[in-house]
């Protein structure tokens, strides 16, 4: 069927889907979203390679809050704080992020319109794994064994299971592992789906390992931080935070120095009414 009903049971909720709508292409139709996220990806890495540059006592800047001083001054240490802590993280987000926005909106079409006269479905069959065509009915194998095998030979647990041509001599089944004890890649292990016999590794780009490959895959282990299980996880919520604490903190202190200038209030007003308006309009 398609893939909305095939994956409806999923359980996801309009709110989760608006959420992830507006984080990856921003509303918008087609490629355009892909394209302005891109964008503001690169704007992000201007700005944490500048960080580098502007916080020229980093390491102090770390740890550094007056504690004589006004009210404003320790807010803004406050902000050095938080923008020095995630300055790496902010580096490590903005180019992934637009790593994966331009990669399906640019590198496909760049790369179908440089090697293959433009023509992106003939690029995509390149870059998946090569199986001769049989559609000679045939009953799949045992999938348990098949999965027991997998864990065995990558020591580590699948995380999706993929069966291309089901019920034919062809049908071939695709094991996606999670990243063994220590790793970032993960590794997918393809079985002849009537023989259940293991075919080969597939590499997450290309049909043989490579670097380019490789460096493809780090991508989404860094982006999302899911390379030490919880603890990655729960580093990654808290830069994310801090990132998000360090936009509104920024817009706050920069309203708040021409807070006599009344041309500035409604901007004030609208930092507020989005920066706490925000969180607590998704609670309800």
């Amino acid at each position: 069927g398609p893939a909305d009903e095939v994956f409806s049971h999923f359980g996801n909720t309009a709110l989760s889907d608006f959420l992830l709508d507006l984080h990856v292409n921003l509303l918008l139709p087609n490629d355009w979203g892909l394209l302005l996220t891109g964008l503001l990806g690169f704007a992000m890495l201007v700005a944490a390679i500048s960080g580098f540059v502007v916080h020229r006592h980093l390491l102090k800047e770390l740890f550094t809050i007056r504690r004589a001083g006004t009210r404003l001054l320790k807010a803004r240490d406050l902000h050095v704080i938080a923008g020095s802590w995630s300055l790496p993280f902010a580096f490590v987000l903005a180019f992934t992020g637009a790593f994966f926005s331009f990669g399906g909106a640019v590198g496909l079409p760049v790369l179908a319109a440089i090697a293959f006269g433009g023509d992106v479905d003939t690029a995509i069959e390149v870059l998946q794994p090569k199986v001769e065509e049989d559609p000679t009915p045939a009953p799949l194998a045992d999938v348990d064994r098949m999965l027991s095998d997998a864990g065995a030979q990558s020591d580590a647990k699948a995380q999706n299971l993929l069966i291309s041509h089901w019920g034919r001599a062809d049908s071939t089944v695709s094991i996606r592992m999670a990243p063994a004890e220590g790793a970032l890649l993960t590794s997918a292990r393809i079985y002849g789906g009537a023989s259940g016999e293991f075919i080969k590794q597939q590499p997450d780009l290309g049909d043989e390992p490579s670097f380019g490959g490789d460096l493809a895959a780090l991508m989404t282990p860094l982006h999302f931080g899911n390379f030490a299980g919880v603890l990655s996880k729960a580093v990654w919520f808290g830069l994310g935070t801090a990132s998000a604490y360090v936009a509104l903190s920024g817009m706050v202190l920069w309203t708040r120095r021409r807070e006599r200038d009344a041309r500035w209030e409604p901007l004030a007003r609208a930092t507020a009414w989005f920066a706490y308006g925000l969180p607590v309009s998704l609670s309800v």
